[in-house]
């Protein structure tokens, strides 16, 4: 990760497979349906939808503070919670981070190589979202 301005905001997938259990951990997935999320997600994520958790309906981004208090509250995240974020869109990961670092968030990351590389490296996937455990499964880093 050496390549990357600031790879210290970065976590590999190994990292997350040996964190999936961590109740300190969330994973956040960002997307505009929440259907990519139903079919598979990396366990233990929680779905945040763009247009409806973090948008105004003018599309403008959400930045009140009550708003936000009450995603994170939703999703499980208190100050101590380490926030690992990824997106089915290019830099919506970014966007997480950027806007948590905003509200005051020391702890979140990206999560290198996104949802691509988890299924890339054979890491386990989930359709519920009820348990939050990791399968004995290794990822296959390459």
């Amino acid at each position: 990760m050496s390549q990357y301005a600031h790879p210290e905001v970065l976590v590999d997938t190994q990292w997350l497979m040996n964190h999936l259990n961590d109740p300190t951990v969330r994973v956040v997935k960002v997307n505009t349906s929440s259907e990519p999320y139903k079919n598979a997600h990396i366990p233990g994520t929680v779905f945040w939808n763009i247009f409806t958790d973090l948008l105004l309906p003018n599309l403008r981004m959400n930045l009140d503070p009550t708003a936000i208090e009450k995603l994170l509250a939703r999703s499980g995240i208190s100050n101590d919670t380490t926030v690992i974020a990824y997106g089915s869109y290019p830099g919506t990961e970014a966007w997480i981070f950027w806007l948590l670092k905003l509200f005051g968030h020391d702890r979140v990351y990206v999560l290198n190589g996104g949802y691509q590389k988890w299924v890339a490296e054979g890491c386990p996937l989930a359709t519920d979202l009820s348990k939050r455990h990791a399968d004995s499964v290794l990822c296959q880093i390459s």
